[in-house]
């Protein structure tokens, strides 16, 4: 429990009405960090919609009618 209050401690910003506000940039890793994340939800997505049919195919195959 000791640990906890310290940690909450530490990250308690002051919120007075004359201080500054504080203004946060992420750096170029934490940037790459968050992109390779994205990247790797995508390619997980793009790989179970490839190879992981949701439905199966139909008794007719892929045949298609013609409007017109």
């Amino acid at each position: 429990m000791n640990r906890f209050v310290l940690t909450v401690q530490t990250l308690a910003l002051p919120t007075l009405a004359f201080d500054d506000f504080l203004k946060y940039t992420p750096s170029w890793q934490e940037v790459a960090t968050f992109g390779a994340v994205v990247a790797y939800g995508v390619i997980v997505y793009s790989l179970s919609y490839r190879y992981l049919p949701l439905f199966g195919r139909t008794k007719g195959g892929d045949k298609h009618v013609s409007v017109g």
